[in-house]
C-alpha cells in the first residue's frame, strides 16, 4: 500500500485549513482571557480581559449567547448582546434569559478585520447567579415611615408620627 494517498489528502486538509483560516481573518488575535459574570438577581454582566498592548486601542469585541440545547442543531443562532464595543464587558440583563436555562456565552476580538477564535463559557442563572433576600415587611414599613417623616418636614409641616407602625 503506497503512502502517497494519505500524503495528499493530509496535505490538501491542511492547505485548506490554512487557506480557509486566511479567508476568514481568525485566529490573527489573541482572545480574550477569564470570561466572567458579575450577577446580582436577574442583572448579569459578563466580563473578560484584554491585554491593550496587543492592538492598542484599535479591538473591539462581539459577545453571543444561545441556549444550550440549540447547540445540539445544525444551524446555530446566536443572539447578538454587544457587538463591536470597546469596553471588556457586556451586559445580559435585557436579553431574556429564563431563570432555569442553561445557556452557553461566547466573546472574540476584532481589529481591522482580523478577528481571534471565540471564547466560550456556560452560564446557568438557576446555579450561578447570586440572589439577595427581600428586605423583612417590617423593615420597609420602617423606612418608609422615616421617608414620610422627612417629607413632612421638609415642606415644614411638624408631626409626630406614631410609634407602633
Amino acid at each position: 500500500m503506497s503512502l502517497l494517498p494519505v500524503y495528499l489528502i493530509l496535505t490538501t486538509g491542511v492547505c485548506l485549513l490554512l487557506w480557509s483560516s486566511e479567508i476568514l481573518n481568525i485566529g490573527s488575535l489573541p482572545r480574550p482571557q477569564n470570561l466572567t459574570l458579575l450577577t446580582l438577581n436577574t442583572q448579569y454582566v459578563l466580563t473578560w480581559d484584554w491585554d491593550q498592548t496587543t492592538t492598542g486601542n484599535a479591538v473591539n469585541f462581539t459577545a453571543e449567547y444561545m441556549a444550550k440545547y440549540k447547540m445540539k442543531t445544525k444551524k446555530k443562532n446566536w443572539s447578538s448582546v454587544c457587538e463591536r464595543t470597546t469596553h471588556t464587558r457586556c451586559d445580559l440583563t435585557g436579553s431574556d434569559l429564563h431563570y432555569l436555562g442553561m445557556y452557553m456565552l461566547r466573546v472574540r476580538a476584532s481589529a481591522n478585520g482580523v478577528h481571534s477564535h471565540w471564547v466560550y463559557k456556560d452560564f446557568c442563572p438557576d446555579t450561578d447567579a447570586k440572589y439577595t433576600a427581600l428586605p423583612s415587611k417590617k423593615a420597609v414599613t420602617a423606612h418608609s415611615m422615616e421617608l414620610r417623616q422627612m417629607a413632612f418636614i421638609y415642606l415644614g409641616f411638624s408631626v409626630t408620627l406614631c410609634s407602633y407602625c
